[in-house]
């Protein structure tokens, strides 16, 4: 006869059911993920390096290689990495091999297989399960894109620096509060301060004549509480102080720029000293044209008061000259 049992597996069928789930679930996110996601072992000879074992979908794509050719080739990784980053990066894996960490994080280029180069996000973490050896599971992502935009920004920020530092007038950037965050080098020669002893400091203790002090200060707190401000975005003469004590009439222009949250005041300084000079000159010279012309007209009036008295002085003896001629 036969002697058998029944046994309730529905746990287990269950269980299964949602291993198989849970794995449908991790091997669609791998494939779809646009990262490629990488398991390494630790080298059994060289504790300072690390073997791919394990390669996933979107490495052919981010290198031009087959899959699992990094897998099949341990140096291939190595020879992927651009020149100039080799020394930098394997300095980094190495010491992420040996000195106890459990992660490693590092932005490198690659050279694909075409030959075209690719930045990378390398990310990885050691995983130290019960009763097998620590091996590093972790990610590449593409950031190429996000590393051109970051160098045109780069770029961008460079042109304005220049730009700023070459400019004709001197120009001066503050924060809210006033201190002063921006100074190019005709700034350092209109003011007679150079950018690293004025940044940091108030803008009201250095260029602001003492007059003017108390309405800087009463203008920054206006606009701080509403936002409006009386001088900006407009052209304007005014004085400004330099480092000598000497009071200069400059022609002044303040831009605020929105940074973020934050704001910051550009202002656009230029030394008008010579024009208000020559100003000064030309008026003084329309001046003595003036007088010039005052004492002509009144040599002018002479002359036509002297001949107008001559003509009626000589008129009777004239007739009488003539006559006795007749």
């Amino acid at each position: 006869y036969f002697l058998g049992f029944l046994t309730d597996v529905s746990s287990r069928h269950h269980a299964e059911e949602r291993l198989r789930e849970a794995e449908l679930t991790f091997r669609t996110m791998v494939e779809q993920n646009p990262a490629v996601f990488y398991v390494q072992e630790l080298h059994p000879e060289d504790p300072s390096r690390a073997i791919t074992t394990y390669v996933g979908p979107g490495d052919e794509e981010l290198t031009g290689y087959e899959r699992q050719a990094t897998a099949a080739d341990p140096e291939l990784w190595r020879r992927l990495v651009h020149p100039d980053d080799r020394e930098r990066v394997f300095a980094a894996d190495a010491a992420s091999n040996t000195d106890g960490s459990d992660s490693f994080s590092e932005e490198y280029r690659i050279v694909r297989k075409d030959g075209r180069v690719v930045w990378v996000l390398d990310e990885a973490r050691l995983v130290r399960p019960e009763g097998r050896d620590p091996y590093w599971q972790g990610f590449q992502l593409d950031i190429t894109a996000r590393k051109e935009a970051e160098q045109r920004l780069q770029d961008a920020h460079e042109h304005l620096r220049l730009m700023v530092d070459s400019a004709l007038d001197a120009v001066v950037s503050m924060d809210v509060e006033g201190v002063i965050t921006g100074w190019n080098p005709q700034a350092e020669a209109t003011f007679g301060w150079s950018a690293e002893e004025v940044i940091g400091r108030s803008l009201v203790e250095t260029i602001v004549p003492h007059v003017h002090r108390a309405a800087h200060l009463e203008g920054l707190r206006h606009w701080r509480e509403t936002g409006e401000g009386a001088v900006l975005n407009a052209r304007i003469e005014i004085q400004a102080l330099r480092r000598d004590g000497r009071l200069i009439p400059v022609e002044l222009a303040i831009v605020p720029v929105a940074v973020g949250e934050e704001t910051i005041f550009s202002a656009f300084i230029r030394d008008i000293s010579e024009r208000k000079r020559a100003q000064e000159d030309l008026e003084r010279a329309l001046e003595v044209e003036r007088e010039a012309a005052a004492r002509l007209r009144a040599l002018d009036e002479m002359k036509d008061t002297f001949l107008q008295a001559v003509s009626h002085d000589l008129r009777t003896p004239l007739a009488a000259i003539l006559g006795l001629a007749i």
